[in-house]
């Protein structure tokens, strides 16, 4: 029998109306590419015509963008389309939301142009693998389901330049081609189990991709056009679809002319100049945009098995872009020197995070979470393992991802690697990788701390179990691995040098946290018995730059290598990486003593850290600065239970005790210290003027706990 649909969350059905006035859903719909374009117009067209969807783009902002345009009728998913298993988790994500799968429209696309002899063999690689072989495994992928159902829609999205290729366009012209004689095949081997394949060819359709491209007879043709034309076969099912119909007919006739005559017609209409004599202008931004996503690895996209370097790709005029994660999509835009905007990196950290921890269940995820090779497992042990691991391993750290946050480190990052004039966009999966190192040890330390709340939610390990958050937090550090492969795939030795940075900053991170496991009341004690208060704020501050400044430090450094820093630029911006991070935690201690508060909701507490009996550095200052009595005092008033009176009136002699203002300028002095250091080896550019700026930001800004 057929599995039932599954209600997810959010998740709105969308309706038709039947004769009988009873709500119908036509069918369960997945669609790639569906950012923009041809692919969003299609979503939007399905769902008005009663169609449950699954959509897919490499674009994690866009694709949220188009289904929260569908207002909650479908699920986005953001993957590339080029990756391994992308096609077996889109397949296994329909069935467990919708319990079946009747459409599946392969959309996504790219479109280098020029001439031949100029355009690089990687890129001809990535083009096939994006246009034709991602169109393969997704066939191969929704092969067995519907063949199981007895019935299934296949819309394999080509162009026009399938049936007249066009110099300029070679490798895309071929590419088409072959999905044509792919899409034909199918169709006479479906037909006896019910599977329908249909090919639609549009011609030039007004998308960034397009643009600058001429025209000749037809206008340009709008998305929505070919929308309707993909929507209207799934009714009235035919092989080939050429858009608009016209054309179809026009060029069927011209083939049955001869060589020399279709030869001089093409001369006379100027068709080789459509792409040859193209606006080099007009194309400039989309050819950059090709040229400066890097050159990730191509791979088969069933097995995984590596080819060789190709650049990432770009919008299809047929369809949204597909690009690798290690250069994504989702980059911010500006030129380099200038650090994208916050809410523009905010989106930007988003995808990638999602591309390293989805918010569903999926089985690229679980594969690269367990590194090992699950495909001997059946597919119904298969999806049990990816929904147990997502529950496990991913919900715990989603949740306090979910909860917000500054993340001001992946920002800081890019801001380094911007100020020494690299282009950030090529490693967004390690500033999110290094954001999720962060979210792992928060979750352990509320562990360790005992913390009832983070951001104003329930702390992890009591919504999902103390030994489950424990590995989930700890797992999480283990993200940076895969990041460092996805963005690095092929420099062993820069891997290796950003493996040492990583691990080390765990290290010390460590030793940290043990220092401030074990807390510092001996020392505290001694002080006060003494009167010499240095051990105490020296290994304070010890604990601060092992536990906050060294996984800093390490972002810091690795930024500056993977921008080509010299080593004096990188061990300076290392030493301010680790400023930054003490100065953060000393202010951060400063703001327990408030609490903080976050569009009017208190996400942590006043004073928690005196109700936990902590040394932080505005306690440690106001027992050397005060009298020995008044501060004896404060301490016997801190290290024994305190009730709320208690720590009202200690919080109260540590502000009057001048120990806040100490603790604020021992912050600033460290970061203008560090930073004088540091600004004479970097370049004058605005880039530099604007990474000072966000480290005083950083450590001056209100804190999201």
């Amino acid at each position: 029998m057929r599995k039932q649909p599954t209600r997810v969350e959010g998740e709105v059905v969308c309706p038709v109306t039947g004769h009988d006035g009873a709500q119908r859903v036509r069918g369960v719909a997945v669609i790639t590419g569906a950012g923009r374009g041809i692919g969003r117009a299609t979503a939007h067209e399905l769902a008005r015509r009663g169609y449950r969807l699954v959509l897919c783009d490499v674009n994690g902002a866009a694709v949220h963008a188009t289904a929260a345009g569908l207002a909650g009728q479908c699920v986005p998913v953001a993957e590339d389309v080029c990756a391994p298993g992308t096609a077996d988790a889109l397949v296994e994500r329909a069935l467990a939301v919708y319990g079946r799968l009747d459409v599946w429209i392969n959309n996504a696309g790219v479109i280098p142009d020029g001439p031949f002899g100029e355009q690089p063999l990687l890129l001809a690689d990535r083009t096939v693998q994006t246009n034709l072989t991602a169109v393969l495994a997704a066939c191969h992928a929704v092969w067995p389901v519907m063949r199981e159902q007895r019935g299934g829609h296949i819309v394999n999205v080509a162009s026009v330049c399938g049936l007249k290729p066009l110099a300029g366009l070679t490798t895309y012209s071929a590419t088409k081609a072959a999905v044509m004689a792919l899409s034909e095949a199918l169709r006479r081997e479906g037909r006896q189990a019910g599977i329908r394949v249909c090919c639609v060819a549009p011609y030039l359709v007004r998308t960034p991709a397009g643009r600058g491209l001429r025209h000749h007879l037809l206008r340009p043709l709008h998305p929505e056009d070919v929308a309707r034309a993909i929507a209207d076969t799934l009714q009235r099912p035919r092989s080939r679809l050429v858009v608009p119909r016209r054309l179809g007919g026009a060029l069927a006739l011209a083939a049955l002319l001869p060589q020399r005559a279709r030869d001089l017609l093409d001369d006379l209409l100027g068709m080789d100049t459509i792409a040859l004599g193209a606006d080099a202008g007009q194309r400039a931004a989309y050819r950059a945009e090709l040229a400066r996503h890097g050159t990730p690895h191509a791979h088969d996209v069933r097995t995984g098995t590596r080819l060789v370097p190709a650049p990432a790709a770009a919008e299809d005029p047929h369809g949204p872009p597909c690009s690798s994660p290690a250069r994504d999509t989702g980059a911010p835009p500006g030129p380099a020197g200038r650090p994208p905007d916050a809410e523009v990196l905010a989106t930007y950290l988003a995808h990638h995070i999602d591309t390293l921890y989805p918010s569903h269940p999926d089985s690229r995820t679980a594969r690269e979470l367990t590194a090992v090779n699950t495909g001997q497992l059946g597919p119904a042990t298969a999806l049990r393992v990816q929904q147990r691991l997502h529950t496990a391993m991913v919900q715990p750290v989603r949740h306090l991802l979910d909860s917000g946050g500054r993340r001001w480190r992946p920002g800081l990052m890019c801001a380094v690697m911007e100020a020494l004039g690299a282009d950030s966009r090529r490693y967004g999966p390690l500033m999110a990788a290094g954001e999720l190192m962060h979210t792992g040890s928060l979750i352990v330390d509320d562990i360790e701390d005992g913390a009832p709340t983070r951001r104003g939610r329930p702390s992890a390990h009591l919504l999902h179990g103390t030994a489950c958050a424990i590995n989930a937090g700890t797992a999480a550090y283990f993200a940076m691995d895969r990041a460092i492969r996805a963005a690095l795939p092929d420099d062993p030795h820069l891997r290796g040098r950003v493996y040492e940075i990583y691990l080390a900053a765990l290290r010390a991170a460590h030793a940290g946290q043990a220092l401030d496991l074990q807390g510092h009341h001996a020392e505290t004690d001694t002080a006060l018995a003494t009167g010499d208060h240095r051990t105490l704020l020296e290994i304070l501050a010890l604990t601060h730059r092992l536990k906050s400044g060294s996984p800093v430090a390490a972002l810091f450094q690795t930024a500056a290598l993977l921008a080509g820093a010299t080593p004096a630029q990188q061990t300076a911006l290392a030493r301010l990486g680790e400023a930054v991070g003490i100065a953060y935690q000393i202010t951060d201690d400063i703001a327990d003593l408030e609490g903080v508060r976050t569009n009017g909701t208190q996400t942590k507490q006043p004073l928690e850290d005196l109700r936990n009996g902590k040394v932080t550095f505005p306690l440690a200052w106001a027992l050397a600065l005060l009298p020995p009595s008044e501060a004896t005092v404060l301490w016997h008033s801190v290290r024994t239970h305190p009730g709320e009176g208690d720590l009202v009136r200690a919080a109260a002699r540590i502000t009057g005790s001048g120990a806040i203002e100490r603790c604020r300028d021992e912050a600033e002095t460290l970061l203008h210290t560090v930073w004088q250091e540091t600004r004479h080896l970097l370049p004058e550019t605005p880039g530099t003027t604007r990474l000072w700026e966000m480290c005083g930001a950083t450590v001056r800004r209100g804190r999201v706990a």
